[in-house]
């Protein structure tokens, strides 16, 4: 059913960025088959509710195309992904806080 944190743009150095709750078994598949990683596998968990997952979705001519998976686990992000499970840059990650600050999220992830 989702944490009820809606979807949100940033911009940052000349680059849209935005964050999207995945909340459905086909939005997991589908972050997965893009960024080449395994959250599908966190369905049973997101749908238990011990898990929340996120898209931060980059802007590219003119669609947003998934870049960085983040999982949440009690107000806690505790993984952040990219492609083939690659770490975020510091871009991404400057985004990334900001987004967890006004979400009141904490940042602990690996």
């Amino acid at each position: 059913s989702g944490m009820g944190i809606p979807s949100k743009q940033y911009e940052n150095q000349g680059h849209l960025f935005r964050f999207e709750e995945l909340t459905s078994g086909r939005a997991l598949l589908n972050e997965g088959i893009n960024l080449e990683h395994c959250v599908s596998l966190y369905a049973p968990r997101c749908q238990s509710g011990l898990v929340n997952i996120w898209s931060m979705k980059f802007l590219v001519k003119n669609k947003f195309e998934s870049r960085i998976t983040i999982e949440i686990r009690q107000n806690r992000i505790v993984q952040i992904k990219g492609k083939n499970n690659r770490q975020p840059d510091q871009l991404e990650m400057d985004v990334i806080s900001v987004w967890a600050k006004e979400n009141n999220l904490l940042l602990a992830h690996k």
